[in-house]
């Protein structure tokens, strides 16, 4: 074969070569096409997110005590620290419930978490009937995520004035149980109050159904090109966020789906109502 023959048989294969190349890039990486996702991929990241936003904890902690007492009209108690107090934080942050998980009238005074000793003062409104064992026990409870409530209690354990009695009683011993991590959802973030500055803001469900768009697919990280709708308790439209004006599921869409059930967790710790979740994502 001649050497312009060569040349060009040598042009010839370069050429499939390259050709060759440029159809592997399409087999393999098909440009232009959404990349395929798991079935479970796209609902995980969506009940991450939900637990993300709803999800709060509570520290619990049982405060006990003996009483047995020769006075009438003791109607509250006070329990003071001259170390260790339990908890150190915004004092706004507290809560008292009783066994019964009864809200109880407390006051917190004295509060100093600054120095090594962690000083404090906890009075709680419990009438004492006279000359009555009592074995009384509350719990102290904290959480960043609480609202500010008035706190207060009649508190007299020294009177000032003639004519005051003493109406309260200082615990001289008393026991602290073993603290408690107490997480669930919060009913507040999910449907009142999504950043629970006590403003209603109809909850993470009216910021879903607000703010659907590539924004908010960016800020939880979800592909632009997918989407999701997400329906409480049951597939009624006007129970799903978005709802169908802002995105419907087109006809004949693959459409994965997953069912989380969730107990609200009450202030008082308790678990309140069960919400289902239906998660839809395609």
């Amino acid at each position: 074969m001649s050497k312009k023959g060569i040349a060009h048989l040598d042009w010839m294969i370069s050429m499939a070569l390259f050709l060759l190349f440029l159809l592997s890039i399409f087999v393999f990486f098909k440009p232009g096409t959404e990349p395929a996702y798991h079935r479970d991929y796209l609902t995980s990241i969506i009940e991450g997110k939900i637990r993300d936003a709803t999800y709060y904890s509570i520290e619990r902690i049982p405060i006990s005590g003996e009483i047995l007492t020769d006075i009438e009209g003791i109607q509250a108690l006070e329990f003071e620290f001259t170390d260790n107090f339990p908890i150190c934080g915004d004092r706004n942050k507290f809560r008292v419930v009783d066994t019964s998980f009864n809200s109880k009238q407390f006051l917190i005074k004295e509060l100093n978490c600054a120095g090594p000793n962690r000083m404090g003062v906890i009075g709680i409104s419990q009438p004492i009937p006279k000359d009555t064992p009592t074995t009384v026990k509350f719990y102290l409870l904290y959480s960043d995520a609480f609202s500010p409530i008035g706190q207060g209690v009649s508190c007299i354990i020294t009177p000032t004035q003639p004519g005051e009695e003493k109406n309260c009683l200082k615990m001289p011993v008393f026991n602290l149980g073993v603290s408690e991590i107490i997480t669930g959802m919060s009913s507040a973030k999910l449907n009142d109050d999504f950043n629970l500055d006590t403003e209603p803001d109809g909850g993470l469900l009216d910021y879903i159904g607000n703010s659907y768009g590539e924004d908010l697919k960016k800020e939880w990280g979800y592909p632009i090109a997918k989407d999701f709708k997400l329906c409480i308790d049951d597939l009624a439209d006007r129970n799903c966020y978005p709802n169908n004006t802002v995105k419907a599921i087109p006809e004949g869409t693959n459409v994965f789906s997953k069912e989380i059930k969730e107990n609200v967790l009450g202030s008082d710790t308790t678990l309140g109502k069960l919400y289902t979740i239906n998660i839809r994502t395609w």
